[in-house]
């Protein structure tokens, strides 16, 4: 009787053995810490660097082709000393001016698409919705040349005021990854962003420096269209 308690009593008894530890991730796969969120700020800043180097590129297509439009172009070089205006203003001026248009524009509306992002569910809608237009308008550029430079020229521009609503869509997912991961994680996330996206740039540029030196006769207008 007493040895069927003691049995009874063994098989009741809850046991307190620790459960193995889970094995852990490799380094390489996890550099985010399995936060989808964050991955995905960290593929979206890929996609920014490349999309920085190629507005670079057209910009320098931009004056070329402006410059070739006012007669300031000798010998595929394009003339500095040229006072020829074209659509009333300087080659040389209109970087400038795309990017001071697109900052008119980033402070008329960008009030009306922060609040949207903050206090609407459509955070995630606009962000891919620029993010769509840039690159519907990033593949129309390819046929940039010298009979309709001047209408990319415009769409350039609203590709500017439409980088910056990607660029706010995005940082507004930042409070959430910190929250979640706290302070300090949160800080080694961002140098990882920014090494990320700045890797992304240099990557980029490389590779269209050097298609532009397998092709041959290249110029900043075929430069643009390979970025």
């Amino acid at each position: 009787m007493g040895q069927d308690r003691t049995d009874v009593e063994e098989i009741c008894e809850p046991s307190f053995q620790e459960a193995p530890p889970p094995a852990p991730a490799s380094s390489c796969c996890n550099v985010f810490q399995g936060n989808t969120v964050a991955k995905g700020i960290a593929f979206n800043g890929s996609g920014r660097g490349a999309i920085i180097i190629s507005h670079l590129f057209i910009s320098s297509a931009f004056i070329y082709l402006a410059a070739q439009s006012a007669g300031c172009v000798e010998n595929n070089q394009v003339d500095t000393t040229c006072d020829k205006q074209v659509y009333g203003l300087r080659p040389s001026s209109l970087v400038a001016t795309i990017a001071t248009l697109s900052g008119v524009l980033s402070a008329c509306f960008m009030p009306i698409i922060g609040a949207i992002i903050d206090y609407t569910p459509h955070r995630r809608l606009a962000g891919i919705t620029s993010a769509v237009l840039i690159w519907l308008i990033q593949f129309v550029q390819i046929w940039t040349n010298s009979k309709t430079w001047f209408a990319m020229l415009i769409l350039q521009v609203a590709n500017g005021f439409i980088y910056q609503v990607q660029f706010l869509s995005t940082f507004a997912y930042f409070p959430n990854v910190a929250d979640l991961v706290g302070e300090q994680t949160m800080n080694n996330f961002i140098s990882k962003f920014r090494m990320i996206q700045f890797g992304s740039m240099l990557v980029f540029i490389v590779l269209v420096i050097a298609l532009s030196m397998v092709v041959p006769n290249t110029t900043d207008v075929l430069t643009s269209m390979m970025s």
